[in-house]
């Protein structure tokens, strides 16, 4: 058992994704997250957050920063409901490139990374 890393006031995961982002062998885990206050329901399901884990030695280590570009949303008002429900690879627009996109289910619109040497870049 691993347990990966918490990040306050982003405590709702939402999807886990595994895919190899650096082409290593070993594949990254990509969770998908929403906001949850301990003690408090204003900012449950709130926002979005990105986290990619790496397991070395069933040790987790954040890695959202080396693989990935805009990943979080804080929105200004509480319960906006603006969050993202899951996410999946594919090769959205055939170009040859993994993309990691968003599928519609909440009042959130349509979310795309595409993977361009090792890095998630947002297209929109």
């Amino acid at each position: 058992m691993t347990n990966i890393p918490i990040i306050t006031n982003w405590g709702v995961i939402t999807d886990l994704d595994i895919y190899d982002l650096d082409s290593d062998g070993k594949n990254e885990i990509i969770i998908t997250r929403s906001g949850g206050r301990k003690g408090s329901f204003d900012y449950f399901y709130n926002g979005w957050r990105i986290q990619i884990v790496q397991i070395n030695n069933r040790t987790a280590v954040d890695k959202t920063d080396l693989y990935m570009e805009n990943y979080i949303y804080e929105p200004k008002t509480p319960n906006n409901q603006e969050w993202i429900p899951w996410m999946r690879f594919d090769n959205y627009d055939d170009n040859g490139r993994i993309d990691f996109i968003s599928t519609k289910g909440s009042t959130l619109p349509f979310l795309r990374w595409e993977l361009r040497n090792g890095k998630l870049i947002r297209i929109n």
